[in-house]
């Protein structure tokens, strides 16, 4: 069967009474509240979309911001009738139940000529999903997987920026741009804001600001205006409590602005709060808090990504004492689609895998390339001095850092959590952090 994500306007249609095979099923199909109890009660979602794409109708001049799919029930037969674990091969004929209903001729052949299909073919117009940030490394595989689910993505980008592999919609605009937002939200069901200013380092600080902070009360805004039905935002885990122990840390562990070292953990932990007060106020939005992702497909890279390609080109001859959560970037991209079919609105879930040392991430990477690891490990003074001097010349110079000072307080502790929440709410499952290491060794290998 196929399984279709039921978050924000593409929801599944499935609390539908179970039926004997040869039964006649004239019911309508029903809109019911997005959640997984749409699945549960269907016992192995007794439903498959029939196809999707524009039908004749759109062609004639249905607006080009919807796509079109066709729900057939096939129900849940009873013991004795045969039920195939793959449904295809007749979706070019489904798509237009205008010119007949050759899906009854299919259903006959499935579980009998009996069977009764009729009224179950209906269609429903899906309204796109907005993805922020889809040129960079976790809004682009959150963009590809909502793509892989048969949704239409529209994405937000500024006009140089970049979205390669990826057949979505383009819409210019700004994260400063209030205006600009309001075009983009308009007539979409679900939103992924899942741009941010990840820099460690930045000449105008206030700028990061404006993008994260503001940028963020913009979005949001915007979709709420726009009637948007669910809203997802992507946070850090950097705005998760780390106890003063050296434990691990949760969604439940206190934690405040204070506690944050630097203007871009800083600027993320305001804008979470601005997420959580349009929570509050009764809009849809669930926060997920990614850890540090790493794969193929880190462009520029990120910070983590750029761990793997100093070590590869050699240019990492020390390292501190400091520990990493290490997640496969397509774990935490699924996260986001668990999130928004799945997560309770107002509140956060943590999307990681692995708790690592810097020094087993290290020793992990020469056991899957066959290079040797530096066994150096410098005192944190050393370390700190360094992004002093680096950070005073950096300001001097606008050339961004080798080792920026913000990067080196935020390694001082070492940013270990756990999962379990979403694993419990969200059914989040991710796979081993080497699996991680291996695709982002490929990719780095490739783009350089």
């Amino acid at each position: 069967m196929n399984q279709k994500s039921d978050c924000g306007s593409n929801r599944v249609f499935a609390n539908i009474p179970p039926f004997k095979c040869g039964e006649p099923v004239d019911q309508e199909l029903a809109d019911f509240d997005r959640g997984r109890k749409a699945y549960d009660s269907c016992d192995g979602l007794g439903f498959f979309f029939a196809g999707s794409g524009k039908s004749q109708q759109q062609q004639r001049g249905r607006p080009k911001d919807h796509n079109v799919f066709y729900l057939v029930l096939v129900g849940r037969p009873a013991a004795g009738c045969r039920r195939p674990e793959r449904l295809e091969g007749r979706d070019d004929q489904a798509n237009d139940p205008y010119d007949g209903n050759p899906l009854q001729e299919w259903a006959g052949q499935l579980y009998g000529q009996h069977f009764n299909i009729s009224g179950l073919v209906k269609q429903y117009e899906l309204k796109p999903t907005l993805v922020t940030g889809a040129s960079g490394f976790v809004g682009w595989h959150v963009a590809r997987m909502l793509l892989e689910e048969g949704h239409q993505v529209r994405a937000l980008v500024r006009a140089s920026s970049v979205i390669p592999e990826l057949a979505v919609e383009r819409v210019t605009g700004d994260l400063r741009d209030a205006e600009s937002l309001a075009r983009a939200a308009a007539g979409c069901g679900t939103v992924f804001h899942v741009a941010a200013d990840y820099r460690l380092w930045s000449k105008n600080p206030d700028d990061l600001y404006a993008s994260n902070v503001e940028g963020t009360r913009n979005m949001l805004k915007a979709a709420r205006d726009a009637g948007v039905e669910r809203f997802v935002y992507t946070s850090t885990v950097g705005c998760i409590g780390i106890p003063r122990d050296g434990g691990i840390g949760d969604e439940n562990q206190p934690v405040s602005l204070a506690d944050m070292g630097g203007t871009y953990k800083r600027s993320k932990f305001m804008a979470e709060q601005v997420a959580l007060e349009f929570a509050a106020s009764g809009f849809p939005v669930v926060i997920v808090n990614p850890t540090a992702p790493m794969g193929d497909h880190d462009f520029k890279p990120t910070p983590t990504g750029q761990i793997v390609r100093d070590f590869l080109n050699g240019d990492m001859p020390a390292y501190i004492d400091t520990g990493l959560n290490v997640v496969h970037v397509d774990d935490v991209a699924r996260g986001h689609l668990l999130a928004c079919e799945r997560g309770r609105p107002g509140e956060r879930y943590i999307l990681g895998s692995e708790n690592l040392t810097l020094g087993q991430i290290l020793g992990e990477l020469a056991a899957i390339t066959g290079r040797k690891a530096t066994k150096i490990q410098i005192p944190y003074f050393v370390a700190y001095a360094a992004g002093l001097v680096t950070t005073g010349l950096a300001h001097v110079t606008g050339v961004p850092p080798r080792a920026p000072l913000e990067a080196v307080r935020m390694a001082k502790k070492k940013m270990w959590v756990t999962h379990r929440k979403a694993a419990s709410e969200l059914g989040y499952s991710p796979r081993p952090a080497r699996e991680a290491l291996v695709d982002a060794v490929k990719w780095s290998e490739k783009a350089a």
